[in-house]
């Protein structure tokens, strides 16, 4: 095997402010930075690789594009879409960092010897680095996880670059770049109605098809005489179950399919702190393990708003802040 190159370090590059401002905290601080953009074909608007393009030519950084279209496809929208037709919730951010992102920043990293790559992660975006392989973690670095949004900003005035300042923040779907998630939904999955219930069975309406709802949503449902909650999606029967209460969205159980660790794999029971979506507060529970049915079964301490399967339960020590978490898992159900 050839010799690790010193210094040198991949930088993924998605032409926005983070991880330009990552590349410049890099350099000044030695490192010899290859800027690395990675290229999902139509689902990205095309300023942003432009954007990362100027600022390695800015900072004279070599520029490297990585065409990942077609794993974006197969690993990202196709999961999303097959997840969505299950009526699960699916969360594409979390999956395309394990498998197209991070993989690809990895491999390019190991075909030119370099040991280290970093992105322009805040800590608190952590929630989306859960699925990453356990063997890359000492591999990765988070510039950012030090600093402050208003010192971020202050950088890149300093720097020359304001007009990054004014590009909207990337979004959940970025596949979805300006386009509404239910009419792409429409586009693939055409539509398959159904009755819209209350607890108590009586018919209130008609929906669409049950992968346009998601637990908790309170809008959109298309019904008079609310608010009206989503407490349920019955694939089976075809019907979206509502209740005007929203304590009936709230639940405090939840059972976790197989766990991706980024520590070496605790004993049980297990206290945590858990997210069971990016912009929720961490809350404390306790984690326990089931071999007969090799199911994680989560106990929280207070009932959880939401707790939606498909999405991703992340997993953080009660002793305090790191930045990665202690792994995650894709939620299969509550009570």
């Amino acid at each position: 095997m050839k010799s690790i190159r010193k210094n040198e370090i991949v930088v993924g590059l998605s032409g926005g402010l983070d991880s330009s401002i990552s590349l410049i905290l890099l350099k000044n601080k030695g490192y010899r930075p290859i800027g690395v953009y990675i290229k999902l074909g139509k689902w990205q608007p095309e300023f942003l690789m432009k954007n990362a393009r100027k600022i390695c030519q800015k900072l004279n950084v070599p520029f490297y594009i990585l065409d990942r279209t077609k794993q974006f496809k197969t690993k990202v929208v196709k999961y999303f879409l097959t997840e969505s037709k299950k009526i699960l919730t699916p969360n594409p951010c979390i999956v395309c960092n394990r498998y197209v992102k991070f993989k690809a920043l990895i491999d390019f990293a190991d075909k030119h010897n370099i040991k280290y790559v970093a992105t322009g992660h805040y800590p608190e975006q952590n929630y989306f680095l859960a699925l990453l392989k356990r063997e890359w973690i000492s591999r990765i670095v988070f510039p950012l996880k030090n600093y402050s949004r208003s010192k971020i900003v202050s950088i890149a005035k300093a720097n020359n670059l304001e007009f990054l300042l004014k590009q909207k923040s990337s979004q959940d779907f970025c596949f979805l770049y300006q386009k509404n998630k239910n009419i792409f939904l429409k586009n693939k999955l055409g539509e398959n109605p159904g009755k819209i219930l209350d607890l108590n069975g009586n018919i209130l309406g008609e929906h669409k098809g049950l992968y346009f709802y998601t637990i908790g949503q309170r809008k959109g449902i298309g019904i008079s005489g609310g608010p009206y909650y989503v407490v349920g999606l019955n694939k089976r029967k075809n019907v979206l179950l509502v209740s005007k209460n929203k304590q009936d969205v709230y639940k405090k159980q939840a059972k976790i399919k197989e766990i991706n660790w980024l520590i070496e794999k605790p004993s049980f029971p297990l206290e945590v702190k858990v997210k069971i979506r990016y912009r929720s507060s961490p809350a404390l529970a306790k984690l326990d393990y089931d071999k007969k049915s090799n199911v994680y079964n989560l106990i929280f301490q207070k009932p959880q708003l939401a707790i939606t399967p498909g999405q991703f339960a992340v997993f953080y020590s009660v002793k305090g802040t790191s930045v990665l978490p202690l792994g995650g898992g894709e939620i299969l159900g509550s009570s």
